[in-house]
């Protein structure tokens, strides 16, 4: 986690830092990972948001494709 400043005093951090931060804390706390493990989990659940962006910006770009429904 990088200050939004570097070098500033006091160290400021953007909202996205402290939502990780806040994150990786409770997962540490709830699953009691090791500082390795909860790298790991950080760096995965990162990269399935990630994904998860790529999916719907592709998803938007489609026409709907879906069946309707007919009743």
């Amino acid at each position: 986690v990088q200050p939004a400043t570097p070098g500033a005093e006091p160290k400021m951090f953007s909202a996205c830092c402290v939502d990780k931060l806040k994150t990786a804390c409770r997962l540490r706390d709830d699953l009691e990972l090791d500082m390795h493990a909860l790298s790991v989990t950080c760096s995965l659940l990162e990269r399935i948001r990630q994904l998860e962006s790529e999916l719907h910006a592709l998803q938007a770009r489609l026409p709907d494709v879906r069946p309707s429904l007919r009743y």
